[in-house]
């Protein structure tokens, strides 16, 4: 049975920014409260691995994931390395030596395959793709090119900005082998990733979603 619930993390319905949700793991900031470490791990059936992200707390916007990898900036500290590395088997870990960082931001990905920006060169772009063990196509949506920020993905389905064509919605299928569809999240924020994070077993959504906006995300990612 899925679950889908409202969450804020640091008094912020921006719950993306600060943390990753894959099938098996959730990558938080070590501040994060116990509360809603055990929210996540309940909800979402994932163990949670507490670290910062080039010591930030902002480890949604620098760590892209799917079940078979992590794209990490190279910047990224050796011991958030390390601490993620060591918590984690069979998880191939990247740091991708790039002019862009921001990895969350540029990366939609699932288990099926991954949107990148068309900022990563194609060198990089290869790298991606053998971490995250998928298929990788550059490509903007909705005219954009950081795809990570607009959309959210599972292996049930996608979220994606409102603003987006047919043509968007297409790609994004085509990609990543499931159902697409439009919404918000937070009362009308279209770049959705920033309040909502998701796998095959449910999602948290910020706190500020509401009743519609619940039922489109869970319509789109296939959340019972």
């Amino acid at each position: 049975m899925g679950s889908l619930y409202r969450e804020d993390f640091f008094g912020s319905a921006d719950i993306g920014i600060f943390t990753v949700v894959t099938s098996r793991y959730a990558i938080v900031p070590p501040e994060l409260g116990a509360k809603k470490r055990a929210a996540l791990e309940r909800e979402l059936g994932v163990e949670v691995i507490r670290t910062p992200i080039l010591g930030t707390a902002i480890v949604g916007v620098f760590l892209a994931a799917n079940s078979n990898g992590m794209v990490l900036p190279h910047l990224a500290l050796q011991e958030e390395v390390e601490r993620i590395s060591s918590a984690m088997d069979s998880v191939s870990v990247l740091l991708l030596r790039s002019r862009v960082t921001a990895m969350g931001n540029l990366i939609l990905a699932n288990d099926h395959g991954a949107i990148v920006s068309p900022e990563f060169t194609g060198r990089e772009a290869d790298q991606i793709s053998e971490t995250l063990g998928v298929p990788v196509v550059r490509s903007t949506i909705v005219g954009r090119s950081y795809v990570g920020s607009i959309g959210v993905a599972t292996n049930l389905g996608a979220l994606i900005h409102v603003e987006s064509d047919a043509e968007d919605l297409r790609i994004v299928s085509d990609v990543l082998k499931v159902p697409a569809d439009v919404g918000t999240v937070n009362g009308g924020v279209a770049f959705v990733r920033s309040g909502l994070v998701a796998n095959d077993r449910g999602a948290a959504i910020g706190a500020r979603t509401t009743g519609p906006e619940m039922v489109a995300i869970s319509r789109a990612l296939n959340i019972p």
